[in-house]
């Protein structure tokens, strides 16, 4: 694993906010999403009882594309909120502000579905890996998801892609914390590149 280390974490923050308001500012609609992702998500999601409310939680979502998916293809006793860092992308109601690296006492066993590409994105990657699997119900699913560039730390100024790691890795932060985990690989096309293809890992992790 190899990590950017920051001295406070204001400087995090700063570095966070940086990246995400360039990616915005550059292209409104950039993102890496694949609805193949959500898709296959969805489908080894256990169904539950459709009269009941059924909760998921994205993190790290910019500009919220995953949760436009999951709410479109989801059943409709799903509601979704997303945790963004960058407050302009936050209109505090789907989309909270809120560092994911840090606990929130409203969400601690609430949610039936994680999902995240972002945990390229965590000053703690173990501790973080501890928060998101404690904010599972106990039946719940962590989904993360790995590709190629998860593995590479942000370069030419870019410090807000700090953590890197292989899929083995990724795995062995979730093992202290999960009862299994299970990882399945996908080939997607590239949300911005037509004609090229992404190889995609997921990971799927069950609360202890």
């Amino acid at each position: 694993m190899k990590q950017h280390q920051f001295k406070t974490h204001s400087e995090y923050l700063r570095a966070q906010r940086r990246l995400t308001k360039k990616k915005i500012t550059n292209d409104p609609n950039q993102h890496f999403v694949s609805s193949e992702v959500i898709d296959f998500i969805l489908e080894k999601t256990p169904p539950g009882d459709e009269y009941f409310e059924r909760k998921g939680l994205c993190h790290g979502v910019r500009n919220g594309v995953e949760l436009a998916l999951f709410s479109n293809k989801a059943p409709p006793n799903w509601v979704w909120i997303g945790s963004e860092i960058y407050q302009p992308l936050c209109d505090g109601n789907l989309v909270v502000c809120h560092d994911f690296n840090k606990p929130k006492d409203e969400w601690f066993g609430k949610f039936h579905l994680i999902y995240s590409n972002s945990l390229d994105h965590a000053r703690d990657p173990q501790s973080t890996a501890k928060i998101w699997m404690d904010q599972l119900r106990p039946s719940g699913q962590c989904w993360i998801e790995w590709t190629q560039w998860h593995n590479k730390l942000g370069a030419r100024g870019n410090r807000a892609d700090c953590f890197a790691g292989t899929v083995e890795e990724y795995c062995a932060l979730f093992e202290p914390v999960s009862a299994s985990i299970q990882t399945y690989e996908l080939q997607t096309q590239h949300p911005r590149k037509p004609k090229e293809k992404v190889q995609r890992v997921l990971i799927c992790c069950t609360p202890l």
